[in-house]
């Protein structure tokens, strides 16, 4: 078994050896080998989702702001591999922190991880603009065919990896032609959770180290499809429910990402602020022909309140749909169990049923709704007072 010293140890020499290699490849993708790109259009693409495009679509290379060139094969297999170290880091960064290390074991591990970070951001990767939606639609072909062999296998480490590859890599640009790839992608997984239930559990307890809207959106969309199947819906309805909970929050793609990431509570102007993402997800599923009214209404209700205490119209009871009564519940609930904050912990189902049971019996959630929710919550018994 690692000691913290030795996983250190293992950080440390991958900084020192992400350090020397990215300065070697940079220096060789900066000499006269490499191809100056024509377009002046490109969109950027994360080092974490480099293989999704490799072999579908050129990438561009761009280093210190100075002429885009096209990325030799080589090259790309060595930023690739990088992602695969960069991962490794993350995955022994998220170790210390579950064996609950202390802040200033924390602090010195900080130079190492600001030493990759920094070696890592002085390359950038782009693809045209005008191969943006062709290459993202056969991402999601890749993408599928990924997850069905993981679900096949039942491997959910990969069902979740691809998962969030592909949620991450749509939200990043989401309109029709991205949008409509994620319908596939939740069919295919209503199919096999309504062939094994288990597999809904088992999702929602492998967690990011870097929680993300993403990452909360897929849970929401796990525990929305497990409440459908377990109330006798079809697998369409299914279906149209989780996609109602993937896409519940596509608002806050459109917020600014030193809100959504802050380390602290927000400021009341800056939650103005993230208090418009209902009304801008609503917008940009609207514009979207393959998105179902109920996507429509989730995104816009998800955060009212049956009081008329919520936001943004301050909705009260039937006023509001089904599905953003729903959605409600299980928004504050994920968010609850799933994420740690700097000013708060992630806390046990049980402290969360408890606090969600106050908040419905003080008016804020539909009982009904809430008795439903918790009765599918897999391994957990009923919920009592």
């Amino acid at each position: 078994m690692q000691t913290t010293a030795d996983k250190h140890d293992v950080l440390q020499n991958l900084g020192n050896e992400v350090e020397k290699e990215v300065n070697d490849n940079i220096q060789a993708a900066d000499g006269n080998n490499g191809r100056v790109a024509q377009n002046n259009n490109y969109v950027r693409i994360r080092l974490s989702r480099l293989h999704l495009y490799n072999g579908e679509v050129p990438i561009f290379l761009n280093y210190k702001g100075k002429d885009f060139r096209k990325c030799d094969e080589k090259r790309l297999g060595y930023f690739i591999a990088l992602a695969e170290k960069l991962k490794g880091v993350n995955k022994i960064l998220s170790d210390i922190v579950s064996d609950g290390s202390s802040q200033q074991l924390a602090r010195n591990f900080k130079p190492v991880v600001e030493t990759i970070k920094e070696s890592v951001n002085r390359v950038q990767f782009y693809i045209s603009s005008e191969d943006r939606i062709s290459g993202l639609k056969m991402v999601h072909k890749k993408l599928n065919n990924q997850l069905k062999e993981a679900l096949g296998s039942g491997d959910l480490e990969i069902v979740r990896d691809t998962l969030f590859d592909t949620v991450s890599e749509t939200f990043l640009e989401p309109r029709t032609g991205n949008l409509a790839g994620l319908v596939d992608t939740v069919s295919l997984l209503v199919n096999e959770f309504a062939n094994n239930p288990n597999v809904l559990t088992q999702l929602t307890k492998i967690y990011s180290s870097d929680p993300t809207t993403s990452e909360h959106s897929i849970n929401v969309m796990a525990f929305a499809t497990g409440y459908a199947l377990a109330g006798g819906s079809s697998q369409e309805q299914a279906r149209d429910i989780g996609l109602a909970g993937l896409f519940h929050d596509i608002g806050k793609t459109r917020i600014p990402i030193h809100l959504l990431t802050a380390d602290r509570r927000l400021t009341d102007k800056e939650f103005d602020i993230m208090k418009k993402h209902p009304l801008l997800g609503y917008k940009i599923l609207k514009e979207c022909e393959s998105v179902t009214n109920l996507c429509l209404l989730a995104a816009l209700q998800h955060q009212e309140r049956m009081d008329g205490t919520g936001y943004p119209k301050a909705l009260k009871g039937n006023q509001i749909s089904v599905i953003g009564q729903l959605l409600m519940i299980i928004d504050c609930y994920e968010a609850m169990t799933c994420n740690d904050r700097p000013y708060r912990r992630a806390q046990s189902p049980f402290e969360v049923l408890g606090l969600l049971r106050e908040e419905t019996n003080a008016g804020k959630f539909n009982p009904e709704i809430f008795e439903k929710f918790v009765q599918t919550l897999g391994e957990l018994p009923k919920f009592t007072e």
